[in-house]
C-alpha cells in the first residue's frame, strides 16, 4: 500500500522574515565574538569593578557615619580610601544619601578652613589588578558645590599626572559622571585614580564646600556600566587584604567577640602570641598591639593603652607578634588567652588585647 504526505505550501519570502529578528548592535557584536573570552568582555560577565569598597560600605578603621573627623592629606580613612587635603582644613564623613531614589553610603568631604590647594578622595588600584594597555572607564554618582571636581591621576599609565574628562556640575545635585583613562605606560606597582577639586593646579577651597561621591567604578572599556554590587563578605575580604582591624567589626562597630590572639605571658611586660589572619595580606604588614588589662569588658576603644611592638614576622596569613603591655607576669611561662570581650576567673587568665594590620599601598 502507497501512503503519500502533503506538506502545506508556504512562502520562502515569509520564512526569510522570520529570521530577521531584532537583536541590536550589541547583539550583532556578540554574534562575531570569536572567543568566549570576548564575549564575557563584551557582556561585562565576572566581576569588573576594580574600585574595592566603591559603596564605602566597609569600615575597619572606625565608625565615621555618627560625626566628621578631620581629613588627612594622602591619608587612610575608610577601607581603602584616602582623603586628599592640602592648604584647607577639611572633614571627611561617611553619610547616608538617596541617590535615584535608593538609599545609599556616600563618602563626604567637607572645607572648614578656606584656602588654596586641593580637597577629595583617592583610591590606590594595583597594578596587577590593571591591564596594559587599555582603555578603562571610571564612573561615580557625585554632587558638589564647587566648580572644579573631576576625576584625575596622579600615576596611571599615559595620564600620569594629569585632569580627564569634564568638570562635575557643581550645582549640589547627584549626576552620574564618568570619563575614560588609558593605562599604556603604566610603571608603577599601582594606580591612583583621584575624585577632586584641582584644575591642573591649586584652586581657591572656601568654607562650606563640599564633594559627595557615591558607587565608584573603574572598568575595562569605553562605556560605564550598572554598579557591581558585591555581597559584604566578598567586599570585606578584598578590604582585609589591605587592611585588618581586630577591634572593628568591619562596618564600624566596637568588635566584642572576636579573638586578640592567643599566647604566653613571661616575667614583666611582654605577651608572646601567635594570630592568624581572615585572608592573607598584600605584603608582610606594619602591626600595632593594643592593651587593656584583666577583667575589663571590651566595650568601647580608647580606655586603654597601646602596647609597644617588638616583635614579628609573617608567613601567609600567620603572623606571631610580641609586645609590652605593663603587666607583670611570673617568671616561668603562663598561658594567656588574649580575647576582646572576657573575663578573668582564679583559674584563667584572659588579657584584653586588639591589633591592627596594614599592608596598604
Amino acid at each position: 500500500m502507497t501512503v503519500r504526505a502533503n506538506k502545506p505550501a508556504f512562502s520562502i519570502r515569509e520564512k526569510l522574515k522570520e529570521l530577521q529578528k531584532p537583536i541590536g548592535l550589541k547583539g550583532s557584536e556578540l554574534m562575531r565574538s570569536e572567543t568566549v573570552q570576548d564575549a564575557r568582555d563584551l557582556v561585562g560577565a565576572g566581576r569588573k569593578n576594580l574600585i574595592i569598597n566603591g559603596n564605602f560600605a566597609v569600615s575597619h578603621r572606625g565608625d565615621y557615619t555618627s560625626s566628621a573627623v578631620t581629613a588627612g592629606h594622602d591619608s587612610y580613612w575608610i577601607d581603602r580610601w584616602m582623603s586628599l587635603k592640602n592648604g584647607t582644613t577639611s572633614t571627611v564623613q561617611r553619610v547616608t544619601r538617596t541617590i535615584d531614589g535608593v538609599s545609599k553610603y556616600a563618602a563626604r568631604i567637607e572645607c572648614t578652613v578656606g584656602g588654596a590647594g586641593i580637597f577629595g578622595f583617592n583610591q590606590r588600584i594595583e597594578a596587577l589588578n590593571i591591564k596594559v594597555p587599555k582603555i578603562y572607564t571610571v564612573s561615580c554618582w557625585a554632587r558638589t558645590n564647587h566648580p572644579y571636581v573631576g576625576f584625575r591621576t596622579n600615576v596611571f599609565g599615559n595620564t600620569n599626572g594629569g585632569d580627564f574628562g569634564s568638570k562635575f556640575p557643581s550645582d549640589g545635585n547627584w549626576h552620574r559622571v564618568s570619563a575614560q583613562v588609558d593605562s599604556a605606560g603604566l610603571t608603577s606597582n599601582y594606580g591612583d585614580i583621584l575624585i577632586v577639586a584641582y584644575n591642573n593646579a591649586s584652586v581657591s577651597i572656601a568654607v562650606g564646600q563640599y564633594i559627595e561621591i557615591a558607587d565608584v567604578q573603574v572598568e575595562e572599556g569605553t562605556l560605564a556600566t550598572e554598579f557591581e554590587h558585591r555581597s559584604f563578605s566578598e567586599e570585606l575580604a578584598l578590604c582585609q587584604r589591605y587592611f585588618y582591624s581586630s577591634r572593628r567589626d568591619g562596618s564600624g562597630g566596637i568588635n566584642t567577640f572576636e579573638l586578640g590572639y592567643t599566647g604566653i605571658g613571661y616575667g614583666n611586660f611582654s605577651i608572646h602570641g601567635i594570630r592568624s589572619f581572615p585572608v592573607s595580606m598584600r605584603t608582610a604588614p606594619t602591626i600595632t598591639a593594643y592593651a587593656y588589662g584583666f577583667n575589663a569588658d571590651f566595650t568601647t576603644f580608647g580606655d586603654g593603652r597601646t602596647g609597644t611592638l617588638v616583635q614579628y614576622w609573617y608567613t601567609g596569613n600567620i603572623g606571631y607578634v610580641t609586645h609590652t603591655n605593663g603587666l607583670s607576669f611570673a617568671s616561668t611561662p603562663e598561658a594567656i588567652v588574649l580575647v576582646n570581650n572576657g573575663e578573668n576567673t582564679n583559674t584563667d587568665r584572659q588579657y584584653q588585647c586588639a591589633i591592627e594590620a596594614s599592608a596598604e599601598l
